[in-house]
Order: structure tokens, then sequence, then C-alpha cells
């Protein structure tokens, strides 16, 4: 019984929509979010292809493009690909001590870990500012790692920072003795 009143209060609540003529704001609303995300996606991945292809003609050992508030970060390694975020995680992971925090772990290379024993100090975290933030806090992780292009620190107040990861990338990048995309 109880199932079929909240049913029912939801039914009321679409028929009001509908019958105020507010579903439509509603709907227009989700469509130009919607339209936003997918532009903003096509754009990043335009510039993203731009950067490969300037990687390419000018032969330089490694590309950088921030999102628009530089809290996300993406490579472009030396022969003009893009390198995965999880990539990126990890050679974070060498410059940082455990404990971190991750949100998927589909890199070979965070898998390794896996094998290695060494992921009793890696927590995985929900996807989200808010709760890889909490987990770090909680577990005083120094690095958390999204998939996304977030790279959280502690060393940065736990707050994300595509400036910070960059830094640290072409730190770890200018000190090796092969190139990026050999590495």
């Amino acid at each position: 019984a109880f199932a079929q009143q909240e049913q029912c209060k939801r039914t009321e609540m679409a028929d009001g929509l509908y019958q105020s003529g507010k579903i439509y704001v509603v709907v227009t609303v989700l469509s130009i979010i919607f339209i936003g995300i997918i532009g903003y996606l096509i754009a990043l991945d335009g510039k993203i292809g731009k950067l490969e292809k300037e990687v390419k003609k000018h032969k330089v050992d490694l590309g950088i493009i921030f999102d628009a508030d530089g809290d996300r970060v993406f490579f472009v390694d030396n022969r003009g690909r893009p390198v995965d975020p999880n990539e990126i995680g990890y050679i974070l992971m060498q410059l940082f001590k455990p404990p971190y925090v991750v949100g998927i772990v589909s890199s070979w290379r965070l898998k390794k870990l896996k094998v290695k024993g060494q992921m009793s100090k890696v927590y995985v975290s929900r996807v989200g500012h808010y709760f890889f933030k909490n987990l770090m806090r909680e577990k005083r992780a120094s690095l958390g790692l999204e998939h996304s292009g977030h790279y959280y620190f502690k060393k940065f107040f736990y707050a994300d920072s595509g400036i910070l990861a960059a830094i640290e990338v072409i730190n770890f990048v200018s000190g090796l003795k092969t190139d990026f995309a050999s590495w």
C-alpha cells in the first residue's frame, strides 16, 4: 500500500508539471544542459586533436591541455598519442607515498600493483569531488586519481589540481632516460 501511495504522489507531481506547462521548462533546461555537455566534449576532443598534431609537428617531449577551469589535465606523448589518465596516475604514484585513492583501476600498470600485493594501500572511491576528498582525508591519502583527468593532492588541501599534476608529470618526463612514449 505504501508503494502505491508513493507511485501516486510521483504521478501527481508529473501531472501537475504537465498541466501547468512547467514540464516544458524542465525539458528545455535538461535539453540545454545536455547540448552544452555534448558541445563541451566535442570542443575538448577537438583541442586534444590539435594538440596531438602540434606535438608531432614541433617534435616536443610532451603535450599538455587543461579544461576550462584548470582542474583537469590531459597529456599527449612525444609521438602525439593521448596518454590514458590511469597511466598518468601510475606516474604520480611513483612520486607520492601511499596510501592512494582511485576511482577505477583500469590501467595495466595499476593492476600490476594488485599482483605485487601493493593494492592494500589503494582505496577505491565513488566518483566525485565530495567522495574523493572525504576518503582521502579519512585515509590520509597523499594522492587521488580519477579517470576523468582529475588528480587530487594532500599537499593541495585534498583538492584537485590539473596544474600541480602537470608540474609533477613534467618533472617526471624531464628525468626519463628514454622518450615518454617508450617509457
